[in-house]
C-alpha cells in the first residue's frame, strides 16, 4: 500500500476505530462483537453490503465519506445475502436427489466426488459453502459408516469435495477473492496448506462468452447490427461484406472436441487437475503448471477464438474501425492456424474481453464440458437487474437535475444538452448506454439464448437460460429469480419449452413480505425454480405461491401439481403459470376453464375472439407529456372550464383521466390533487364523497386536460370506453378495477378494451368487474401488472339475450350517475329497447344510493357464479379468499354481509333455476319520477343551487 507510506494516525483516532470495531451499542449499553463465531456466511453478508458503498474523498476540504450510488456494484453484480433456508429450500430439491443417487452407485465415494456443482454468480460463496457441506456429510458417513461422522472425519471430506465438487464464476474480482478465502476457511485442515481454487472458482461475465456449437456456425450477420454510437451506413456495408463472406462456409467448421490440439490440451488439463495438494511445495508447483498450462498454444488459440468471435458484438462500427472489424474472413483465418492476429484488431479484441469480462465457459473448465457435457448440479442467486441503461439511476449521484426531471421529456432535453453543458459527464453517460446496449445486443442476436433473450432484458433471465444450458441431462438446478420467469409474456417461451420437455421439477413462490432481501420492496416476489434435464418431471411440476418463510413448504395443501396440459387448458396463448394458493384453488379454476372459454384464444384466430374486442393504451403519461396542459396553462390561454371540460371558441380539452381516478362502476370515485395538503400529497387522489357523488353534475378533476382531436385520433367516434387499471396486486381488495368512462384523455396507468359491438363492451364490464373473474384473475398475477395477455387468457361466459337485458339494466344504474355518462346510457338504452316506436325516454341520471348499489353489485355478483357454473360450496370458499372485503364488513356491520347476501341471492337463483320461476329481484323499486328521487336525497333545485 504505497499511498500510505509515511501516513500517520493520531492515537485517539486509532482507538476510536478499534472502539467501534470492537462493540456494539444498544440501549446505552456496549455489547462486544462475537468474532470468535463469525461464520463464513456472516462474513459475506457483512461484504456484499460493503459492495453498495462507494469513497467519496474531498482534499480541499478534508473530508472522507462512503456513499451509496444508484447502479452500484452490489446492485450491478447482484451479491445480495441469500438467507440460510431459501438455500436449505434449493438443496432440499436440486442437489438432494443427486446424492441419494450417488449414495446407492456401487463405489458411492467415487460417485460423490465426481459429481460438478457451480454457482454461476457466486458472490462470496455461500449456496457453494452450503453445497460442500452436504456433499461432505454423505462422504463421511460413506468413509467412516456412521451417521453421525466425527469433525475430523467431516473436515477431511469437506477439503476433498471443495478440491473435486465445487466451481464458481463472479463478475467482480472482490467477490472471487472472498468466495475462494470462504472455500478455504470452511476446508482448512491444519495438517495441510491451503488448496488451490484459481481453476475453480474464476472471475468472468458468465452470460458473455462462445460456445462450440456458436462458433461452429462462424460470426452471424446480425453481430454488426448498429447500436448507440455506430455509423448505421457503415454498419450496413460490413453485414453485407459478413453475409458475402459466409456463403459456402457453413459446414468449414468443426466441432472444437474432434481438433487434435485441443484434445491435447483438454488431456493435459486432466493430468494437472490431478496432482496433489498436500504440501506447500505441491501447491506451488500445481500454481506455477497452471498457468503454463494457459499459456499453452492450443489453449491461448482457442481463447482467441472465442474473444474474436464474442468482440464482434460489441464492435464499433464507424468509418475509422471499419479496416478492423472481425468479420467471418478475419475469424476463419484464425480458426485454420493464424495464431495471431493484427495489432489494431487484437488489441482491440483484448480491451473488448477486458471490459466485458468474457467468459467461455467449454474453456474454462474443460474437465467439466469435454467429457461431461455440463455441471450435475447448478446453484445461485443470479442478479435479477434490467440491462437497459436506467437514466435516473445513471444520473441519481452524477447529476440530480437530470434525474429529478419533472418527465422523461425534460430529462432528454438535459440530457442532449450535455455535450456543451458537461463533456465528460456525456461521454460517461455515452460509454454506459453503449454498453448496455452491446451487452443486450449480443444476447438478442447471438443465439446464445434463443428463448430467454426476449422483450425488456432482465440478467434473471438471461441467467435462468445460462442454468439450464451449462446443466447436463441428468443434471439438476436450482435457483432464485423473481416469479415473472414462470408468469410474465416475455418469458413464455422458455417457461413452455421447460413445462413442454417436463424439465420443471418444481416452483416455490415466495412475497418479500418477512424481509428475505430487506434491500428489494416486500411485495416483490420470487421464487425458488429448481429444473433438470428432458422428463425429469414426468408426472408433472410440483408447485407452491404465496409463501412467506420456508417453513410453508411442510404444509402439503399448499402444494398441487400442474402438467403441460393443465398450463396450456390455463393460459393457451402464453402457456405461462397460474399461480394458486392452495390445491383448492387449482381444482376449481381448471374445472372453470373446462367450461367457459376463454375471452381470446389466439391459436383459434378470429374464432377465438368472439367478443370482437382489441386493446388500446391511449396516451403514455412520460412520453406524450407534450401534448398535456394543466389548469394554469388553459386559463392563463383564456380557456374556460365548463365541468371538468375546458372551452374556447368551439374548441375544448378533454380530462385526462388516470385508473386512480376511477373504481368499478364509478367514474368519479375521486379528483387529482393539484397541490399538496396536509391530507394527501400532490398527485394523489381525494375521494369524492357520497354527498358529492349524489350530485349529477359533480365530475372528478384531474392533473391535465388533452385536445378533444388527440382524443378522437384514437378511438373515433366512440362516445365513451372501458377501461381497467394495470397496476394491481394480488392481495389487494379487489384485484381487477374496470370502469366505464366518457370521452376523455386516458394515461397508460388505463388500458382501454375497445370494440364494435357496444352491448359486448357493456356485458363485458360487468363480467369483469364481478368477483368470480377477479378470483380467477388473481389467480394470474405474477406480479403488479394486469397487462393485456392476462386478460386474454381468463374465461367470460356469455349470456343470453335474456339475461343480457338483466345484466345491461343493473349496468345501467351504476353507470349513468352523472350528466357526463349519457352517451353510455342512450346506448344501454337502445339495446334494452331496439324499436325507436316503443322506447321510453332516458331517465335522468341515478342517484347515488350506496345501500342499493351495493344490492345491485351483490345481484351481478351472484348472478355470475351461476354463468361460470361455480357451485354454492365453491362460491362460499371464493369469497373467503377476499379477506379485506371480509374483514372491513365485519367491522363496519359485524358480519361478512357481502358473502351472505351474495350467497343468499345465489340460492334465490337456483331455486329459480330448478322450478323455472324467474328470479325475484331484492331491490325495491325505483320512484316514477326522477324529480321524486332528487327530493329524496335532499338534492332538489333549491339544494342543488
Amino acid at each position: 500500500l504505497p499511498d500510505l507510506k509515511g501516513c500517520k494516525l493520531a492515537n485517539d483516532v486509532l482507538l476510536s476505530a478499534f472502539r467501534v470495531l470492537c462493540y456494539t451499542e444498544e440501549n446505552r449499553i456496549l455489547l462486544p462483537v462475537d468474532y470468535p463465531n463469525l461464520g463464513t456466511e456472516e462474513l459475506g453478508s457483512v461484504y456484499e453490503s460493503l459492495l453498495e458503498l462507494h469513497p467519496e474523498l474531498n482534499a480541499e476540504a478534508f473530508t472522507f465519506a462512503l456513499k451509496t450510488y444508484a447502479g452500484s456494484e452490489r446492485k450491478t453484480t447482484g451479491s445480495y445475502y441469500t438467507h440460510p433456508s431459501l438455500i436449505r429450500c434449493l438443496l432440499d430439491s436440486a442437489l438432494e436427489p443427486l446424492l441419494g443417487e450417488a449414495m446407492k452407485k456401487r463405489d458411492p465415494e467415487k460417485a460423490l466426488l465426481a459429481l460438478k456443482v457451480a454457482d454461476l454468480a457466486c458472490g462470496s460463496g455461500h449456496f457453494l459453502i452450503a453445497a460442500a457441506h452436504r456433499i461432505a456429510r454423505n462422504l463421511a458417513v460413506v468413509r467412516t459408516g456412521e451417521g453421525e461422522p466425527p469433525l475430523e472425519a467431516l473436515r477431511e471430506a469437506l477439503r476433498d469435495v471443495v478440491a473435486n465438487c465445487i466451481y464458481g464464476v463472479d463478475i467482480n474480482p472482490l467477490a472471487v477473492e472472498l468466495c475462494k478465502v470462504a472455500l478455504w476457511l470452511e476446508s482448512l485442515d491444519p495438517r495441510k496448506p491451503l488448496g488451490f481454487l484459481d481453476h475453480r472458482i474464476k472471475c468472468g461475465n458468465s452470460i458473455i462468452g462462445a460456445t462450440p456449437e456458436l462458433l461452429n456456425e462462424g460470426i452471424p450477420d446480425d453481430a454488426f447490427k448498429p447500436i448507440e454510437g455506430d455509423d448505421p451506413a457503415v454498419a450496413s456495408s460490413i453485414r453485407r461484406k459478413n453475409k458475402e463472406e459466409r456463403k459456402g462456409q457453413q459446414d468449414l467448421f468443426m466441432i472444437q472436441e474432434d481438433r487434435s490440439d485441443w484434445r491435447e490440451a483438454a488431456s493435459a488439463y486432466a493430468t494437472w487437475a490431478s496432482l496433489p495438494e498436500d504440501n506447500i511445495k505441491q501447491v506451488s508447483e500445481k500454481a506455477r503448471q497452471y498457468d503454463t498450462l494457459l499459456d499453452g498454444r492450443a489453449i491461448r488459440h482457442q481463447h482467441d477464438l472465442a474473444d474474436l468471435w464474442t468482440a464482434a458484438f460489441f464492435w464499433p462500427l464507424t468509418k475509422e474501425t471499419y479496416d478492423t472489424v472481425p468479420t467471418q474472413d478475419v475469424f476463419r483465418r484464425l480458426r485454420d492456424g493464424a495464431y495471431a492476429l493484427a495489432g489494431k484488431t487484437a488489441g482491440r479484441v483484448k480491451a473488448l474481453a477486458d471490459e466485458h469480462r468474457f467468459f467461455h465457459w467449454h474453456l474454462e473448465f474443460p474437465e467439466v464440458f469435454m467429457k461431461r457435457q455440463g455441471f450435475d448440479c447448478d446453484l445461485g442467486n443470479p442478479p435479477w437487474e434490467r440491462i437497459k441503461l436506467q437514466e435516473k439511476e445513471f444520473f441519481a449521484q452524477r447529476d440530480p437535475e437530470i434525474a429529478n426531471a419533472p418527465n422523461v421529456a425534460a430529462r432528454k432535453r438535459l440530457i442532449a444538452n450535455l455535450p456543451e453543458t458537461n463533456p465528460d459527464l456525456w461521454k460517461a453517460f455515452a460509454s454506459a448506454k453503449r454498453m448496455a446496449e452491446g451487452e443486450s445486443h449480443f444476447f438478442r442476436t447471438s443465439g446464445r439464448y434463443p428463448l430467454s433473450a426476449v422483450g425488456d432484458l432482465n440478467t434473471y433471465q438471461i441467467f435462468a437460460g445460462l442454468f439450464r444450458e451449462l446443466l447436463s441431462d441428468e443434471g439438476r438446478a436450482g435457483l432464485i429469480v423473481p416469479t415473472g420467469i414462470a408468469t410474465d409474456d416475455t418469458n413464455k417461451q422458455f417457461f413452455a419449452n421447460l413445462t413442454e420437455k417436463k424439465a420443471l421439477v418444481s416452483l416455490y413462490d415466495f412475497e418479500n413480505r418477512e424481509n428475505f432481501f430487506p434491500d428489494v420492496d416486500s411485495r416483490m416476489k420470487f421464487c425458488l425454480l429448481t429444473l433438470g434435464g428432458p422428463n425429469t418431471a414426468p408426472g408433472g411440476t410440483d408447485f407452491a405461491f404465496f409463501l412467506t418463510n420456508a417453513a410453508q413448504l411442510h404444509e402439503s395443501d399448499r402444494h398441487f401439481k400442474l402438467s403441460s396440459e393443465d398450463i396450456a387448458l390455463l393460459n393457451p396463448n402464453t402457456r405461462t403459470c397460474p399461480i394458486f394458493r392452495s390445491k383448492r384453488d387449482a381444482e376449481i379454476t381448471k374445472a372453470i376453464y373446462r367450461r367457459v372459454p376463454v375471452l381470446i384464444d389466439e391459436s383459434k384466430g378470429e374464432a377465438g375472439n368472439p367478443w370482437g374486442i382489441k386493446f388500446a393504451t391511449m396516451f403514455h403519461m412520460a412520453n406524450d407529456s407534450d401534448l398535456f396542459r394543466n389548469r394554469e396553462q388553459l386559463e392563463a390561454d383564456g380557456w374556460t372550464l365548463k365541468g371538468n371540460v375546458f372551452e374556447r371558441d368551439g374548441k375544448r380539452y378533454l380530462p385526462l383521466y388516470e385508473a386512480k381516478m376511477t373504481q368499478p362502476y364509478d367514474h368519479r370515485a375521486a379528483d387529482v390533487v393539484i397541490s399538496a395538503t396536509a391530507v394527501v400529497r400532490q398527485g394523489q387522489p381525494d375521494s369524492l364523497s357520497d354527498t358529492e357523488h349524489r350530485d349529477q353534475n359533480r365530475l372528478p378533476m384531474p392533473r391535465y386536460w388533452v385536445h378533444e382531436s388527440e382524443v378522437e385520433a384514437q378511438i373515433g367516434s366512440m362516445k365513451w370506453q372501458l377501461g381497467f387499471t394495470n397496476v394491481t396486486s394480488p392481495t389487494n381488495e379487489r384485484s381487477m378495477l374496470p370502469c366505464f368512462i366518457p370521452k376523455v384523455g386516458v394515461g397508460h396507468s388505463m388500458p382501454l378494451i375497445m370494440g364494435d359491438d357496444k352491448a359486448n363492451l357493456m356485458e363485458l364490464g360487468a363480467c369483469l368487474s364481478s368477483i368470480p373473474f377477479d378470483y380467477i384473475g388473481r389467480q394470474k398475477l405474477g406480479g403488479v401488472n394486469y397487462t393485456f395477455f392476462i386478460v386474454k387468457q381468463i374465461p367470460l361466459p356469455k349470456s343470453d339475450q335474456t339475461v343480457r337485458n338483466d345484466i345491461l339494466q343493473r349496468v345501467l344504474e351504476l353507470t349513468y350517475t352523472a350528466y357526463d355518462m349519457k352517451p353510455f346510457a342512450e346506448d344501454v338504452w337502445e339495446e334494452l329497447y331496439p324499436n325507436p316506436a316503443t322506447r321510453p325516454p332516458l331517465p335522468e341520471p341515478f342517484i347515488w344510493d350506496e345501500e342499493r348499489r351495493f344490492k345491485i353489485r351483490c345481484e351481478l355478483d351472484a348472478l355470475y357464479f351461476h354463468l361460470y357454473g361455480i357451485n354454492l360450496d365453491d362460491a362460499d370458499y371464493i369469497l373467503e379468499t377476499f379477506p379485506i372485503v371480509k374483514r372491513k364488513d365485519i367491522t363496519q356491520f359485524g358480519e361478512y354481509r357481502t358473502k351472505n347476501l351474495i350467497l343468499k341471492i345465489y340460492d334465490a337463483m337456483q331455486r329459480a333455476k330448478e322450478t323455472g320461476q324467474p328470479y325475484q329481484t331484492i331491490l325495491d323499486p325505483l320512484p316514477a319520477e326522477p324529480q321524486l328521487a332528487l327530493k329524496r336525497q335532499g338534492l332538489g333545485n333549491d339544494a342543488h343551487d
